[in-house]
């Protein structure tokens, strides 16, 4: 994206989002390691530095000149006050704090068209979509977005599937209508998220992968003429009918594959060991009988019981707020710059079937149904 310096970047901002910050003090209580700029340390007096690790050589030549990391006594950040407010902050100012201070809950990724502004779900204002419209905040956002040296990039071209790709204005068309079927609420959200994979489909109906090519803003608009709404409806009821292609027992055994090799992502495991650990836990599943590690809980789940924990995605307070916050994962272009548009949509498929089962483990490990 060209832009000039002088300028303001230009921002875009997900639809219908809102944020205020109320000092609750939440997310300095993460179990978050804060990387703190170069430049940031020299401002701070000693007891305030003291917090700032420092890292290795390959960390600070990518600007970050230390960290701070959790307290393990209390958990979250040293430098959170008994008053919920940063001791940084109430000392020395807003601009003294570490830049990815200042930034929460807000990130920024680069496209073609300006700046998307990101927000975290972690903070509980915009995971309850409370306070003000974020555009409220343009100049401080602006500020930041200038600030920011390590923004996540989209190129111009957008790569569909295998050798071919779209131009990214023609990869806004395609988002345009998968937010839209995703946004339909006359459809259950499993079946949206269904039909939106259908949708993809036949989009790429008729092109193979034989050549390299880039398909332009024109061939995209002919294609998404197919798709009009009586065509769109269509696709929730094949989504609805074609529940045996994604029954229930083949996604846990999915869900629980993929956290098995998170898990010994994590716990550095030799390659033969996380094939048999795969394997006993996807027996076990098939079973349903025993009990299985999850990384994020100290103590193992007892599958069995894990099947008696309900998770309704036709609740509303569930399925409205997965929705918008799967609809933000596609806005936001992150999945699509990493993986391009079928891949990227498919991880988004495997990002719900990981919420919707530690949604249920995290329920069974406070006594809840």
């Amino acid at each position: 994206m060209e832009q000039n310096s002088d300028s303001a970047p230009h921002l875009i901002y997900p639809p219908n989002t809102r944020y205020q910050c109320v000092k609750c003090g939440e997310c300095c209580r993460q179990q978050w390691v804060i990387d703190v700029e170069q430049g940031c340390p020299d401002k701070l007096p000693g007891d305030i530095k003291s917090h700032i690790h420092p890292v290795d050589n390959q960390r600070q030549s990518g600007g970050v000149a230390g960290v701070i990391r959790p307290d393990p006594s209390r958990g979250g950040c040293p430098l959170l006050g008994a008053d919920n407010l940063c001791v940084i902050h109430k000392r020395l100012g807003y601009n003294a704090k570490p830049l990815v201070c200042k930034k929460f809950p807000f990130r920024f990724i680069e496209t073609p068209r300006g700046i998307v502004v990101d927000v975290s779900f972690v903070c509980n204002e915009v995971l309850h979509n409370r306070g003000e419209p974020i555009e409220q905040y343009q100049q401080e956002l602006e500020e930041l977005a200038a600030q920011t040296s390590w923004k996540i990039t989209v190129a111009d071209k957008i790569l569909l599937k295998t050798k071919i790709s779209v131009t990214y204005d023609a990869y806004l068309l395609i988002e345009e209508k998968l937010l839209s079927i995703l946004s339909a609420r006359q459809a259950t959200l499993e079946d949206r998220l269904v039909a939106g994979n259908i949708f993809l489909f036949r989009l790429c109906k008729n092109i193979y992968d034989d050549e390299r090519i880039t398909l332009n803003e024109a061939s995209i608009e002919k294609r998404l003429a197919r798709f009009a709404s009586r065509h769109i409806a269509k696709l929730y009821l094949i989504a609805k009918k074609g529940k045996k292609m994604c029954s229930r027992h083949r996604q846990q055994l999915f869900v629980i594959t993929f956290l098995t090799f998170a898990s010994s992502a994590l716990e550095r495991k030799s390659r033969l060991r996380v094939l048999l650990d795969t394997w006993i836990n996807n027996t076990k599943q098939t079973l349903n009988v025993g009990k299985i590690r999850v990384p994020v809980l100290a103590e193992p789940v007892a599958l069995r019981r894990l099947s008696d924990v309900a998770f309704d995605a036709e609740d509303t307070s569930i399925g409205d707020l997965a929705a918008r916050y799967l609809s933000h994962c596609i806005f936001r272009k992150v999945l699509i710059a990493q993986y391009g548009i079928f891949r990227g949509y498919n991880m988004l498929l495997l990002m719900y079937g990981v919420m919707k089962w530690l949604s249920k483990v995290f329920a069974l490990q406070d006594g809840k149904d």
